[in-house]
């Protein structure tokens, strides 16, 4: 744990200030005595307001009446007055004020007397100092936009060709790359986990991750066969059954073809597919660029995050892993002994995934950054797009708020980055 100390005054208080880790500022507070006799007058006229004597109005009764019959009273006032007055003057001094209205720990009057003074302890923990970013002064490495080669631009082709293809079934020989296949997948060791229920694959590199088509290729319908998922952590068994596989019959790549695929001819598809792709390139340099924006933030403008909501944020991060361990067919006590050996990774991805909210939310006020209600929607039409299997679910997905809000964060998130990109100083990556 890390502490700085340090001093503040002024012609009210001194104030001796020492802060640790998660925020927690404790601070030694001194009252000097011409503020702790203009303390003492306001407890007894606050005691005043709220009490009356026979033959005098509430609000009337002269100080020397006050103190004779409630004194007690305004000592309870005076030191709480006290309190309120020893914080408020620290954060007129330093700007430092508590996270919420919970996260006072500690407020007391250690020693008091009105003649010479008093000594405070208040213990609180303090909303983040979230430093001031200049995006200037981040250093990102240069992208290099890669080259669009021939080849890649026929495997497009003929992914067009097989976005037309008649889907043949096969019964006479085994699984082959560039069928389809259909297939259940669940955990061996714990069946009821289904990952997959008449779930359809291409079988290609791109669709699939290599454990799982070095599996079942080579295998045919009706059988089952079981993997190791070699992209979990950690590795899990799982069992596959084959239940259909179909081979596609591609149209025959020509002028007709191509404008069935919405061009005016071959040539004009090839032209078209590689400006796509050439599109698709550019924006893979944006998106290297955008995950160079977080390092570089957390390097130059580290801070403290408040304790509490740090804590609440690893119980969730530590909830969904577990769950998510669990799903894969992990027992609860396995599941709990991973977590433990991931626990200080865990901690670490939490502390700067919410410095990096917290430096979020200020870039997007101080560069007064904005999502329109459109570009919210545009983007949920993207994404149902892309995704087709979300098309029958597609009226619930844009009349959803929770999906809205997701979205407008997560553009909200690309625009400060790419603002942050575009200021940024960019470096030879040699």
């Amino acid at each position: 744990m890390s502490t700085n100390q340090s001093e503040v005054s002024n012609q009210h208080v001194k104030i001796s200030l020492q802060k640790e880790d998660g925020c927690l500022v404790k601070l030694d507070v001194h009252m000097f005595p011409e503020t702790t006799k203009a303390t003492y007058q306001e407890a007894i006229k606050a005691v005043a307001k709220e009490v009356s004597l026979p033959g005098f109005r509430k609000g009337k009764v002269p100080p020397a009446m006050i103190l004779q019959n409630f004194k007690a009273h305004v000592e309870r006032e005076w030191r709480d007055i006290m309190l309120n007055r020893g914080l408020r003057e620290f954060i007129d001094l330093t700007k430092i004020v508590p996270f919420n209205k919970e996260s006072v720990h500690k407020a007391v009057v250690q020693n008091a007397a009105v003649e010479e003074g008093a000594d405070l302890l208040i213990q609180f923990e303090s909303a983040p100092e979230i430093p001031k970013v200049d995006p200037a002064a981040l250093r990102i490495h240069q992208v290099k936009k890669r080259e669009i080669l021939p080849e890649e631009i026929e495997r497009s082709m003929t992914k067009v060709q097989t976005h037309y293809a008649e889907w043949i079934p096969v019964t006479d020989r085994a699984l082959q790359a560039g069928d389809s296949v259909v297939v259940d997948a669940a955990s061996a060791d714990n069946p009821d986990n289904l990952f997959y229920k008449d779930t359809s694959f291409t079988v290609d590199d791109e669709n699939m991750m290599p454990w799982f088509k070095q599996a079942i290729v080579g295998h045919h319908q009706g059988e089952t066969v079981e993997a190791e998922a070699a992209d979990q952590d950690p590795p899990i068994r799982v069992r596959i059954t084959l239940k259909e596989i179909k081979s596609p019959k591609l149209p025959e790549l020509n002028d007709e073809f191509a404008k069935k695929a919405g061009a005016e001819n071959l040539e004009d598809m090839r032209q078209k597919i590689r400006q796509q792709l050439d599109k698709h390139a550019e924006e893979e340099v944006q998106y290297a660029l955008r995950n160079q924006i977080g390092p570089a933030l957390l390097e130059k403008y580290s801070f403290n995050i408040p304790g509490s909501i740090a804590k609440q944020e690893i119980k969730r991060m530590i909830s969904q892993k577990t769950n998510e361990l669990k799903e894969q067919g992990l027992s609860g006590s396995a599941a709990n002994q991973k977590i433990e050996s991931m626990r200080e990774e865990l901690e670490k991805e939490c502390d700067e995934s919410l410095q990096l909210l917290f430096l979020e939310n200020e870039l997007v006020h101080q560069f007064n950054i904005q999502v329109t209600d459109d570009e919210v929607v545009r983007e949920l039409f993207s994404q149902i797009y892309k995704h087709p299997e979300a098309m029958q679910s597609a009226r619930d997905i844009l009349n959803s708020p929770e999906m809205h809000s997701r979205v407008r964060h997560m553009l909200t998130t690309q625009k400060v980055k790419d603002y942050l990109v575009e200021k940024a100083e960019k470096i030879d990556a040699s």
